[in-house]
């Protein structure tokens, strides 16, 4: 008996993104843009961190970094992976305005516009 509970437990707790209508994503969408800007933005993507659950936030064991000159458009595949990252860095000498939009297999999941004074723009997530 104590083996059918288990299966059915097990069972249950694998349906749940069933249940819920929530499944994981399999790709990830990402738009930069910016105004002011002079040359590229440094854009950290990674899906090798934790969440250090402090005010430093997370740390990165591995990650890319790539140049880019917005407007800028990037699908990501997810199917591998448990966790996303991306941080759109300041430039440090000169002060754009950048914002980053993200979405989850086409649905919006993130959208930030600011001031690269304000520090770098960032949006990770766990995929269940």
């Amino acid at each position: 008996m104590p083996a059918v509970v288990l299966l059915l437990a097990g069972a249950l707790l694998s349906g749940c993104n069933m249940i819920t209508g929530q499944d994981t994503p399999d790709t990830a969408r990402i738009s930069v843009e910016a105004t002011e800007l002079e040359g590229t933005l440094d854009v950290v993507l990674s899906d090798d961190w934790v969440d250090l659950g402090t005010v430093e936030g997370v740390e990165l064991f591995s990650a890319d970094t790539v140049a880019v000159s917005p407007p800028w458009e990037e699908t990501v595949d997810l199917r591998d992976s448990d966790r996303f990252l991306v941080r759109v860095l300041p430039p440090g000498d000169h002060v754009p305005t950048a914002s980053l939009r993200v979405e989850l297999d086409g649905r919006e999941s993130f959208f930030r516009e600011q001031v690269l004074d304000e520090g770098a723009i960032q949006y990770q997530v766990l995929l269940q």
